[in-house]
C-alpha cells in the first residue's frame, strides 16, 4: 500500500544524530486514460517501498541489536523470547561480547543449541533479580472503598483485591542504579506495581488503571511515586517509554501521564508537586503534539493537525525477536523487511499488540479510493467520447460504493504482515491528547498561568473540531480511525471507536444528547451488547489478543464511565453503563473464583473465563484489571452482584425479609381460608 505520508523520528537522547525515511515512488502508468485517475488506482494497485535508516532499539549490543542477540533469541532456549533479554548479565557488556565472539571463532560462527545454552548459563543470570523486597508502608487491610460494597461476596473479594498490591509491588535494587549496562531494567527511585505474570517491569498506559486503584486502597505515596518516575522518564528520554526496560525506550504508549496526574490531583491536591512538575507534564504532550503529528484535509479542504503511532526503529523487537524475524523472512527486500518492524513497533506503541484494527491490504476499507476513482471517472467519461476502461471503472466504482455504504457488517481482515499502523491515524489517540489539552488547560488555570491556559484552551478546542470532521461518521453516529491512504474513515468496529465518550471531546458533531442516542444505537446495531461477559474488542474472531472474542479491562472501564459520565446527557446512558458493569465484575468474580487469579483479558463468550490468542499465554495478576474492578466496585457497589438473581442485601437482612414474607403469607391465608 503506498505510503502518502513522509514519516520522520528525531532520535532524542545523547545529542544523537536525525534519524530520518525518504520516500520515492516506483511504478510506470500508461497513456490511455487521464493521469489523475491513474494516480487513484496506483494508490490501490501499486506497491511502494523506500528506503530507510533507522536506529536500533536502543544502544545495547546485548539487549537491543546485534549478533549475540540473534544467535541466542533463534536459538530458542526458552519458549517466551522476553525472557532472555530479561536476563542480567553476570560480567560486563564488554567482557560478554568478547566472550562471544570467541565462542563464534570456536564453532566457525555456528555454534549448536547446547553451546549457547552454555553461554548463556555462564554469562546470565534469571530475570527478577533485580528487585529487592518492599513492604508498602501506606497500604491498609481495610480501605474505605470498601465500605460502599454491599453484597458480602464481593466486599471480600474486594479485600482480596486490595491485598494484590503487595504482591504485585517491586522495588528496584540499587544493583541496577550501580551497574546499569548488566540490566535491561531502567532503574527508577520509587516502587512500581507491575502488571503480573510475564510482565516483570512498570508498563506506561496500565498504571492509568493501575493507580486508579492504588487510590481507592489509599495509597497515595505510591502514587506519587510512581508518577516521579514517569516525570524522569519524561526528563531523560524526552517522553514516557513503552515500559520499564532499555529495549522500550524508543517507543512509547498511549499517552496517559497527565490523566494520572489529574487522578492523583483529584485525591490530593498537591500545588507545589504540580507546579514544580508542569513543564514535564507540557514535554509529553508536545512529543505527541509535534513528534507523532501528521497533517490530513477534511471534505472542505480544512487541515487538521493529527497523531499516529509511529515507531521508525529499525530491526526486531527485542522482546518479540524470534517471532519478528520469521514473519519478515520471505519478504522480498531489506527495506519491506525493515518496514515491518517499524509496522510491528508501531503497533507495540500502540498498546493493542495486535489486532485487526492495524490490518490494511487491498481486501479492506477501500470505499474511499473506490469513491475518488468513480468521481474522476465520471469526469473523464462527461469529456471523453468513448472508452470502455473509463465505463468499467465507473462500474466498479458504483459497485464498491454501494457495497460499502449498504449498512452490511463491515469485518476487517488479513494477516500480521498487513500490520500498517502508520496509514492510520487512530481516533482514540487523538481523543487522549484532546482531553490531555483540556487537563493542561485547567493545570495552568490553578497555578494562575493564565496565558498558558488560554494556549491550551486553543488546542484543546481545535482537537474537539478535528475529531467531528475527522473521526465522527454521521451516518453510523460512530467515531472511526481513519485512513490515510484512502482518505477515509476505517467503518469497523473496535471499541476504541468509544473513547471520545470518556475523554468528554465530542459537542461540534451536533447536540450531546443526540450524538449519545447514535452512539447507543450503533451499539445495538452492531450486536455488541449481547454477550454475557462484556464488549467485545472488535468483531473479527482473528486469533490476534485484541480482537474477538478477547475484552480488556481499560476498554470496559472506558466504555463504562463514559457512559456514567453521560447519565445527565441520554436517559439510557447509566442503565447501559451499569449493565456492562455488571457483566464485567461477574466475569472477573467467577474467574477468580475458580482460578484465584486475575487476568489480563476475558473471553466475552464464557463468564469468569480467560481470554486468548496473541503471542504469548494469557497472564495472570494483573494490575489494570484489579484496579478497574475496584473502581467499579466503588461506584456501583451498593447494586452489584456476583451472580444473577442474587440480592445485594446481606444473608442477614434476606434471612429476615424471608420471615417477614412467611409471616405475611400466613397472615393473608388466615383472611381468606
Amino acid at each position: 500500500m503506498t505510503r502518502t505520508v513522509v514519516m520522520e523520528e528525531r532520535r532524542r537522547r545523547g545529542g544523537a544524530a536525525e534519524w530520518q525515511r525518504s520516500s520515492g515512488g516506483r511504478g510506470g502508468v500508461g497513456r490511455m486514460v487521464p493521469m489523475a485517475l491513474l494516480f487513484v488506482v496506483a494508490a490501490v494497485l501499486v506497491p511502494h517501498v523506500t528506503a530507510n535508516y533507522y536506529p536500533p532499539p536502543c544502544d545495547s549490543k546485548i539487549y537491543c541489536y546485534g549478533e549475540l542477540l540473534k544467535t541466542v533469541q533463534m536459538a530458542k532456549l526458552h519458549n517466551d523470547s522476553k525472557y532472555f533479554v530479561d536476563m542480567s548479565l553476570k560480567n560486563s557488556e564488554k567482557e560478554t561480547l568478547l566472550e562471544f565472539e570467541e565462542l563464534m571463532n570456536r564453532t566457525q560462527k555456528n555454534p549448536s543449541k547446547e553451546d549457547i545454552q552454555i553461554f548463556v548459563d555462564e554469562h546470565f543470570r534469571e530475570p527478577g533479580d533485580e528487585f529487592e523486597d518492599w513492604d508498602p508502608s501506606d497500604w491498609s487491610e481495610d480501605p474505605e472503598f470498601l465500605k460502599k460494597i454491599v453484597h458480602p461476596d464481593l466486599k471480600e473479594w474486594g479485600k482480596k483485591l486490595n491485598a494484590m498490591w503487595k504482591k504485585l509491588g517491586r522495588k528496584i535494587s540499587t544493583t541496577v542504579k550501580d551497574d546499569p549496562e548488566k540490566h535491561s531494567q531502567i532503574y527508577v527511585p520509587n516502587p512500581v506495581i507491575v502488571p503480573g505474570g510475564r510482565f516483570r517491569e512498570f508498563y506506561y498506559w496500565d498504571s492509568y488503571w493501575t493507580i486508579e486503584g492504588l487510590l481507592l486502597s489509599g495509597m497515595n505515596q505510591t502514587v506519587k511515586g510512581m508518577l516521579e518516575n514517569f516525570l524522569m522518564m519524561v526528563k531523560d528520554y524526552g517522553m514516557v517509554p513503552n515500559g520499564g526496560r532499555i529495549y522500550y525506550t524508543r517507543r512509547s504508549q498511549p499517552p496517559y501521564l497527565i490523566p494520572m496526574f489529574k487522578l492523583y490531583m483529584d485525591h490530593h491536591f498537591d500545588q507545589d508537586f504540580l507546579r514544580d512538575n508542569i513543564e514535564l507534564l507540557e514535554k509529553e504532550f508536545l512529543f505527541w503534539h509535534n513528534e507523532r503529528q501528521v497533517k490530513v484535509q477534511d471534505r472542505k479542504g480544512m487541515t487538521h493537525h493529527v497523531a499516529q503511532y509511529r515507531v521508525n526503529v529499525s530491526d526486531p523487537r527485542p522482546e518479540s525477536y524470534r517471532e519478528d524475524y520469521a514473519l519478515a523472512q520471505d519478504l522480498a527486500t531489506e527495506e519491506e523487511k525493515q518496514q515491518l518492524y517499524v509496522e510491528l513497533k508501531s503497533g507495540a506503541e500502540s498498546g493493542w499488540d495486535y489486532s485487526t484494527r492495524w490490518f490494511v491490504n487491498n481486501e479492506t476499507n477501500n470505499v474511499g479510493v473506490y469513491i475518488l476513482i468513480l468521481y474522476f471517472a465520471c469526469r473523464c467519461a462527461a469529456r471523453s467520447k468513448s472508452s470502455i476502461l473509463v465505463l468499467l471503472l465507473v462500474l466498479v466504482g458504483a459497485y464498491q460504493v454501494e457495497k460499502a455504504l449498504d449498512g452490511t457488517p463491515r469485518i476487517n481482515s488479513g494477516t500480521m504482515k498487513d500490520t500498517n499502523v502508520t496509514s492510520i491515524v487512530p481516533v482514540d489517540l487523538n481523543s487522549l491528547l484532546c482531553v490531555n489539552a483540556q487537563t493542561l488547560s485547567y493545570f495552568y488555570n490553578r497555578l494562575g498561568m493564565h496565558d498558558k491556559k488560554r494556549e491550551y484552551d486553543r488546542i484543546a478546542e481545535e482537537k474537539n473540531i478535528t475529531m467531528s470532521k475527522i473521526f465522527w461518521d454521521q451516518t453510523d453516529g460512530v467515531w472511526y480511525d481513519y485512513d490515510l491512504n484512502a482518505k477515509s474513515r476505517r467503518r469497523y468496529f473496535y471499541m476504541s471507536n468509544l473513547h471520545p465518550i470518556w475523554s468528554g471531546c465530542y459537542g461540534p458533531e451536533g447536540s450531546r444528547a443526540r450524538t449519545m442516542e447514535k452512539l447507543i444505537k450503533y451499539l445495538n446495531n452492531k450486536g455488541v451488547l449481547k454477550y454475557d461477559g462484556g464488549m467485545p474488542t472488535s468483531l473479527e474472531d482473528s486469533g490476534q489478543q485484541w480482537d474477538f472474542p478477547n475484552a480488556w479491562a481499560p476498554l470496559q472501564h472506558l466504555a463504562i464511565m463514559g457512559l456514567y459520565e453521560a447519565r445527565n446527557i441520554h436517559h439510557a446512558a447509566e442503565e447501559l453503563s451499569f449493565e456492562l458493569a455488571e457483566k464485567w465484575i461477574r466475569t472477573n468474580w467467577k474467574g477468580y473464583q475458580e482460578l484465584h487469579a486475575m487476568f489480563e483479558k476475558y473471553n466475552v463468550t464464557v463468564v469468569g473465563k480467560a481470554g486468548g490468542g496473541g503471542e504469548y499465554e494469557v497472564q495472570p495478576g494483573f494490575g489494570w484489571s484489579n484496579g478497574v474492578a475496584m473502581r467499579l466496585l466503588e461506584l456501583f457497589g451498593d447494586r452489584l452482584t456476583p451472580t444473577e438473581g442474587n440480592s445485594a442485601a446481606s444473608p442477614t437482612l434476606s434471612l429476615a425479609l424471608g420471615l417477614l414474607m412467611g409471616l405475611l403469607s400466613l397472615g393473608v391465608r388466615s383472611q381468606f381460608f
